[in-house]
């Protein structure tokens, strides 16, 4: 009777931790897809937006704007915009970091410092030549810093990811997210 019982309790229980990851697949957007290589579900906006316009759209579809973590991702990231039949070729393309807030000091969307994921620069760069705030990635695999108000195609990540859920504290004037309190 007790191994029946217990058995019964397993059963239950896996059960609902299988039919918990299946609510949480089924949530994905349907025009969001994982990516090999990424820990997310991505979305390429082929149609060139300055950054802030970029970050709007990604935050719309309760995303963030794509900045790569490590060189996997980078490569992963080059992969799947090249290989999306919605993109035209582009050599760069925004990433969600920036230094708005302070300058010089370059930070994720969501707050992460630089030193925290990829930082790999082109050859003298940054250089803020022009007060370039926002950063864009190129399909060398490397970063740049640029006018935010450049135009340029993106990538959003969405937040059914690993990253840190901060839906609701979208969007300080400054471009980051804000932080709760």
């Amino acid at each position: 009777m007790f191994s029946k019982s217990l058995s019964v309790l397993l059963l239950v229980y896996f059960l609902s931790d299988f039919s918990i990851a299946q609510r949480n697949e089924t949530s994905l957007r349907k025009d969001y897809v994982r990516v090999n290589g990424l820990q997310g579900s991505y979305k390429v906006h082929a149609t060139p937006k300055t950054w802030h316009e970029a970050k709007q759209v990604c935050a719309d579809e309760d995303a963030i704007l794509f900045y790569p973590r490590n060189r996997k991702e980078v490569n992963a990231a080059i992969y799947f915009w090249e290989r999306d039949h919605s993109a035209p070729p582009s050599l760069w393309i925004f990433v969600g970091i920036s230094d708005i807030r302070t300058e010089g000091v370059f930070e994720t969307v969501d707050g992460k410092p630089l030193s925290a994921v990829f930082g790999d620069w082109s050859p003298h760069q940054p250089d803020n030549w022009g007060n370039e705030d926002c950063v864009q990635l190129s399909f060398m695999g490397v970063i740049n810093d640029i006018s935010c108000d450049a135009h340029f195609g993106f990538m959003c990540e969405g937040r059914n990811s690993s990253r840190e859920n901060q839906a609701s504290n979208l969007d300080n004037e400054d471009g980051t997210y804000k932080t709760s309190t």
